[in-house]
């Protein structure tokens, strides 16, 4: 592949969130989710730690960034 086509580097996703950038990680194992993202431009970072298997935490951290970034 090349570097254009990768979407991931030291562990942390680059995507777009509602066309703001985005860089962020993932963690579970048994008993907790976790997820944390940033928005660099907007010097915004939300983090959600669970102890929860059945949750969505991801989901869960970009409706919360969105009551910041209207």
């Amino acid at each position: 592949t090349s570097d254009q086509e990768v979407h991931y580097g030291f562990g942390w996703r680059v995507a777009e969130h509602r066309g703001r950038r985005t860089a962020g990680h993932t963690g579970e194992t048994m008993g907790f989710r976790n997820a944390m993202v940033r928005f660099p431009e907007e010097r915004l970072a939300v983090v959600i730690l669970t102890n929860r298997n059945e949750s969505s935490p991801r989901e869960l951290v970009l409706r919360v960034a969105d009551l910041f970034l209207k």
